[in-house]
């Protein structure tokens, strides 16, 4: 599974000042999740076929080899959220 984590500013309507965060996950040969240009992405995370298909398509995207589950966060998360 890939689960890719948004962060949104709260709406004054909210009842409390900060961010807001909402998330989708997504899995091998399922549309492409609804994630916008303008959408700041918090993290992205991933593990199974999920992370084997960023492994095999993303070249610069750092990984370790011994772990299971991968978590990225700033450009490298951004990059995937935005190509998948």
């Amino acid at each position: 599974m890939l689960y890719i984590k948004l962060k949104t500013r709260a709406k004054p309507q909210d009842k409390f000042i900060g961010y807001k965060f909402t998330g989708f996950t997504w899995h091998v040969g399922e549309p492409v999740p609804p994630v916008a240009e303008s959408d700041e992405i918090e993290s992205v995370q991933a593990d199974g076929d999920e992370l084997l298909y960023i492994i095999d398509n993303f070249a610069n995207v750092p990984y370790n080899t011994r772990r299971r589950v991968h978590l990225w966060h700033g450009e490298f998360a951004t990059f995937i959220a935005h190509n998948l």
